[in-house]
């Protein structure tokens, strides 16, 4: 879980371990094991697909469930230097922890994402271009 926490890079320890606890029980450290990586490695993986860890739809989902309730992930997400000033403006609008839990397991674990984070995205484009 350390190495997991670590490699979020995020401001706020308590929230890194959070998210990173819930992709482990996610998973399931079994298959995380399985997979014969070191804690580290595993972690700076970019998705689930390049450790040949599985990730079926209740498991996503709960991984989701479970970043959602990690704290204010709009409030990071707006602190983060990758994010612009008129994204973190229009972020506080448009985004819910929700949308921000899936974004982090779409890209996680390379699945398509709902019809609702697409149009957030699409309206946080809209909207940090004025």
């Amino acid at each position: 879980m350390a190495a997991g926490a670590e490699a979020l890079d995020l401001p706020d320890d308590e929230q890194s371990r959070c998210i990173a606890q819930a992709i482990i029980s996610g998973i399931g450290f079994d298959q995380i094991q399985a997979t014969g990586l070191s804690p580290d490695d595993f972690s700076e993986t970019e998705t689930l697909a390049d450790t040949g860890v599985a990730v079926d739809e209740a498991a996503t989902a709960q991984i989701r469930t479970v970043i959602a309730g990690c704290g204010d992930l709009v409030a990071t997400f707006v602190s983060s230097p990758d994010a612009s000033a008129e994204e973190a403006v229009c972020a506080q609008d448009i985004l819910d922890n929700d949308l921000i839990a899936e974004l982090l397991v779409v890209e996680l674990v390379d699945v398509e994402p709902s019809e609702a984070l697409l149009a957030a995205r699409t309206s946080l484009e809209e909207c940090a271009a004025g």
